[in-house]
């Protein structure tokens, strides 16, 4: 990287340089402006969509319009968590044995779940 270019990888807000800073500050306010900030949306997550345009507030917004719109059109936000009580992944009954047999099951090669 050349001494007059940013780097724009830095990891968090306040390791940023002053001018990164300002621009993050401005795309905040930008979003907030135009109602499309939402109240999950640190500066960490913004710094995603600047770090992905190099900086470019323009080309960021953009990018941070087009997710909205994804997130809206699957029903990102409307799903709700479902808390059910079943194992983390679908055993057959053979393979329940590993709770309490590991060594024979791990020896039968032939068995495919």
């Amino acid at each position: 990287m050349s001494s007059g270019e940013e780097d724009t990888m830095s990891v968090h807000p306040e390791d940023l340089m002053q001018s990164q800073q300002e621009t993050l500050h401005r795309f905040r306010v930008i979003l907030t402006e135009e109602g499309l900030i939402r109240k999950r949306d640190d500066d960490n997550y913004l710094l995603r969509f600047l770090r992905a345009r190099a900086f470019n507030i323009a080309k960021a917004k953009a990018m941070f319009e087009a997710m909205l719109e994804w997130r809206k059109d699957i029903g990102a936000d409307t799903i709700k968590e479902v808390k059910q009580s079943i194992p983390a992944f679908p055993l057959c009954e053979h393979c329940k044995i590993v709770h309490t047999d590991i060594k024979n099951v791990l020896r039968e090669e032939s068995h495919i779940c």
